[in-house]
């Protein structure tokens, strides 16, 4: 094969492998946490989270769609989009340096990290991944289709889930540092604007709205009484509803030996690559404090730590792929094939509840052979 067809038939495979699998899951009652996640409705009342849900259901009352199957068409329609997305922001890249490699196969980037653990897949955050890479995109080329897809889908992902309020940062600094691709500073502000104040309406919707046990009953009821799912589809996300940030804290000091033990070092390979760019790294202090700063929040009241690095990491690498292709980056030389393979393939992190730091390739090949032919 070709180094041209590497990438795209690489984001091919992973796209295929994944949804093949989650349809799996989906035809035997979908999972309480992937699906239930984006079944979240108002049904119960308004609450926090289910604008997609919400979508969902209106959806199949009057297409007659089942929710599971819909569900896992937006997901994948998601998840695949923002492929697509970052396939036109990191293809030109490549053309410079083998280097972006270190990013597309790191195990914290938004595909091998679904590979070696597929129940951090097909989360919401797809939808912020495709609203900023699209406003890299604009940001690019100034197509304004692709601002308009940003800020819609960006208002889509906030009162989906109030985790896309903590990637507001990144959408700030991107806007700032290429405001002269504004055709007037009034437009500018505007837009600034516009981000800001979808993803405070979103906070505080989420803050006003939080749930409860009875809501998380109507929830719950409302789905289950409509098709088949597991017997546990209730006991995830939706069962979260009813329970307070602080329940998720005390789940984290009762495991924090864990979640340190396992996500430093996690955190330390993740940030291999950006060592190539330590000039850059040192300009862009600032925004890559306040931007870790208001994440950390996440780390704090929620169990899924190995998420949170994902995130910050694509996100970090979709603004990247703006900044190099701007040449506001030296694009480093090119990088041995058998360093960029281990780095790869050595190391896995598991999305929440850790043990310990994973072993990549191996541990997913062995977890494959033992689901096809021992089980």
């Amino acid at each position: 094969m070709s180094k041209r067809l590497f990438f795209p038939t690489f984001l091919v495979f992973i796209a295929l492998a994944l949804a093949l699998q989650y349809w799996v899951v989906i035809r035997n009652g979908a999972n309480y946490w992937i699906t239930a996640d984006w079944l979240i409705n108002y049904q119960g009342g308004w609450v926090r989270r289910g604008l997609t849900g919400e979508i969902i259901y209106k959806f199949s009352t009057l297409t007659y769609a089942p929710l599971k199957e819909t569900a896992f068409v937006l997901q994948n329609i998601a998840y695949g989009a923002f492929l697509l997305c970052f396939y036109k922001l990191m293809s030109p890249l490549l053309k410079k340096s083998n280097y972006f490699y270190l990013f597309i196969l790191s195990p914290a980037f938004p595909l091998l990290f679904y590979l070696y653990d597929f129940y951090g897949s097909f989360r919401k955050e797809s939808l912020i991944f495709l609203s900023f890479s699209l406003l890299c995109l604009f940001l690019q080329s100034k197509k304004k289709i692709w601002l308009i897809s940003s800020i819609a889908i960006y208002c889509l992902a906030v009162f989906s889930h109030e985790i896309a309020f903590f990637a507001l940062p990144f959408y700030t600094y991107a806007l700032f540092r290429y405001k002269e691709e504004f055709e007037t500073m009034g437009s500018y502000t505007f837009i600034h604007f516009a981000y800001a104040c979808i993803g405070f309406s979103g906070l505080v919707f989420a803050l006003l709205f939080s749930g409860s046990s009875q809501t998380a009953a109507v929830v719950c009821s409302s789905l289950t009484t409509r098709e088949f799912f597991v017997p546990n589809f209730c006991d995830g996300a939706i069962l979260w509803l009813g329970k307070k940030s602080s329940d998720g804290t005390l789940l984290i000091s009762d495991s924090l030996s864990n979640y340190l033990r396992t996500y430093i070092p996690a955190a330390a390979l993740t940030a291999m690559p950006f060592l190539y760019i330590r000039d850059w790294l040192k300009t862009n202090r600032l925004f890559l404090l306040f931007s870790g700063l208001a994440i950390l929040p996440l780390f704090v009241i929620a169990l899924d730590w190995g998420r949170f690095i994902s995130i910050y990491f694509c996100l970090l690498t979709l603004y990247l792929c703006l900044e190099f292709s701007k040449n506001k980056i030296q694009v480093p030389k090119s990088v041995s094939f058998w360093f960029i393979f281990l780095y790869a393939a050595a190391w896995s992190m598991p999305h929440a509840l850790p043990q310990h730091l994973g072993l990549g390739l191996y541990e997913f090949l062995k977890t494959l052979i033992w689901r096809s032919f021992l089980q």
